[in-house]
Formats: C-alpha cells, structure tokens, sequence
C-alpha cells in the first residue's frame, strides 16, 4: 500500500521507488549528452514508473518522461520540483541527484544553485553549501532576491547565527523583499524555539506570515524556494 504524497508503507514500495527514480534520472542524463543507449533505458525507466502506485511521486516521473530533449528549462523545473519532493521525504542523496541533473540543463539559475546549497547544508558539507551560497550571489549581482536567501543559507553556517540572521532579514526588510525576509524570520524563529525563547519564536512566526501575506499579495504567488534555503 502507498500513500498518496510520500513514499510507500513497505520496504518493497521504498525501493521500487528508489529504482524508477534512479532510472529516470538516468535516462533523462543520457538523453541530455545524446547517448545511443538512452531509448533502452528510457522503456526501462517507463515501466519502473507504471510500477508504482498513485502517489505525487509517480505524477512528477511521468511528467519527466513525458518531455523531449530539447526542452532542457521544462525539465529543470521539473527536477527541481521533483527534488523538492524527495526531500520532504527525508531522501536527500536522491534530491541532490536530481538537482544536480537539473543545474547541468540549466546553468544559470540560482534558484536551483540555492536548492542544492540546502541540500549541501542540510547533509553537513559545509564547505560546498557556502561555496553554492556565493555562486547564488554571484548569478543573483549579489543585491537580488535569491542572493538575500542566500544571505539566510549563509547565515545558519556562520558563527553566530543569530546575529547572522537578523542582518539578513534587515537586509531582506531594507529591499522590500518580503519574502526573503519571511524565510529568514521562519528560521530565527526556530533557531530561538532550540534556545528556549519561544515568546521570541513566537514574535517572528507571526512576523514572517505578515510578510508571507504581503507576498502573495504583491506578486500573486511566494516568491521563495519551496521548502527553505
């Protein structure tokens, strides 16, 4: 038995996934460098899919496939949102994979350069996060809205994350960028939850939906990075 959105209740759903996600990515690579073997691994990859039960997981690899080669952007923001996923359920080898494949069909965005500095972040390679984290700025002009969440990626990395942080949601407010300041007040807020300041956690909860509100009102939809930086 699956769930709808996560992976399957038993070990066999978790590695059938685990395989159709591994075959897909191939087969996307292998298109991508114009292999001779890629429609073999394609088929493959096809069936592994009609494997799985109903789940987003399984929309998300058919969507996938369902793309050409030339269209390399369709695909990275389809990667990118197929990584988001994996993460969320805890399979952060796989999201990076995934998101590597992504940042070789698109090279020059820096949201998916951030995704992958989270990731960097998240399974403790810090020297690669902060290098990502300045590749953002770098793509961003260093004074856009994804260089600022990087600043908040940055700041969780730094010696003094709390300090860190608030120069960075100030910096956030002082652009008007609503968002970024939302997602760095989101993670100040856990930071003072770890510490015991839960009228502080509370204060920048509440702060950051204010600014997550402004957000979607202003641009119509949030203007972050799915689950975090």
């Amino acid at each position: 038995m699956t769930r709808e959105n996560g992976i399957g209740q038993t070990p066999s759903d978790r590695a059938a996934r685990r395989e159709a996600s591994g075959v897909v990515l191939r087969a996307l690579a292998l298109e991508a460098c114009g292999s001779r073997g890629a429609a073999f691994v394609r088929r493959r990859a096809e069936r592994e899919v009609e494997r799985l039960g109903p789940s987003r997981e399984r929309r998300l690899l058919t969507k996938l496939l369902a793309t050409a080669p030339g269209e390399a952007r369709v695909r990275s923001k389809l990667l990118a949102a197929y990584a988001a996923e994996l993460e969320r359920e805890g399979r952060l080898a796989e999201a990076s994979a995934a998101l590597l494949l992504a940042r070789r069909m698109d090279r020059e965005s820096p949201e998916l350069v951030l995704r992958a500095a989270r990731l960097a972040r998240l399974t403790g390679r810090i020297g690669r996060a902060r290098r990502l984290y300045a590749r953002v700025r770098a793509l961003d002009g260093r004074a856009g809205h994804w260089a600022r969440l990087a600043a908040v990626g940055e700041a969780l990395l730094s010696p003094d994350p709390y300090a860190a942080l608030t120069d960075a949601i100030q910096a956030a407010v002082r652009a008007d960028d609503d968002a970024a300041a939302a997602v760095g007040l989101e993670e100040r807020a856990a930071l003072r939850r770890r510490i015991g300041d839960e009228a502080g956690a509370h204060r920048d909860r509440c702060s950051a939906v204010f600014r997550l509100a402004r957000a979607v009102n202003a641009f119509g939809r949030i203007r972050a990075v799915g689950p975090g930086v």
